[in-house]
């Protein structure tokens, strides 16, 4: 198992045609030399929202769809006799709407890579794809190297701060101090609170 090394782009991949083939997150991690919570994580990280929904059926994402008699929800269809629950307006509309999260997301693996259920299922999917995982990793990694995000006004509060002159004496006499000095010094020196 390579410790420190980060996951790369064949790694990812690696790991998208595992999940497709519904195998756990301790054979991938033993196939691609990394630990099984690395691979959790990542894919917990990375995964993508999709929302898709099933050829033929009604995306109603409501927890209530199944036994709710709603009708005549559209100001635009007074006509319409259909069950609010059976139109895919009815999300975007119904004041009573509440999402139904699939449980399956809840655990291992987090996704629906190889969902059995995944051809009908309504519900709001999440896919761990390569592609979009390793840019989020490659956009992470470059605003983490970037540097401080801070005002002009700010840096220059910072830099009055360490350039005081006060506090440049006291650390320079302090860098001066031999050991057996620094130690007399930081005994005898007052514990307040710093300058």
């Amino acid at each position: 198992m390579a410790k420190g090394k980060h996951i790369t782009d064949l790694d990812r991949l690696e790991i998208e045609h595992a999940l497709k083939q519904r195998i756990s997150f301790k054979k991938i991690a033993a196939k691609i030399g990394k630990h099984h919570s690395s691979v959790s994580r990542e894919v917990l990280a990375r995964r993508t929202a999709s929302n898709k929904g099933a050829f033929g059926r009604v995306t109603n994402r409501c927890i209530s769809r199944r036994s709710c008699d709603r009708r005549q929800l559209c100001i635009d269809k007074p006509d319409c006799l259909k069950r609010c629950s059976a139109c895919r307006l009815c999300n975007e509309i119904c004041t009573d709407f509440v999402e139904e999260i699939c449980p399956k997301l809840e655990a291992a693996p987090y996704v629906c890579n190889g969902c059995s259920d995944e051809s009908k299922c309504v519900l709001r999917k999440q896919y761990y794809l390569h592609n979009p995982a390793h840019s989020h990793y490659r956009d992470c990694l470059v605003q983490s190297r970037q540097g401080a995000n801070i005002t002009e006004g700010e840096l220059r509060a910072i830099d009055a701060l360490v350039t005081c002159p006060k506090c440049a004496a006291v650390m320079e006499f302090e860098m001066r101090l031999t050991q057996k000095q620094r130690l007399r010094y930081e005994r005898a020196a007052p514990r307040g609170p710093p300058l």
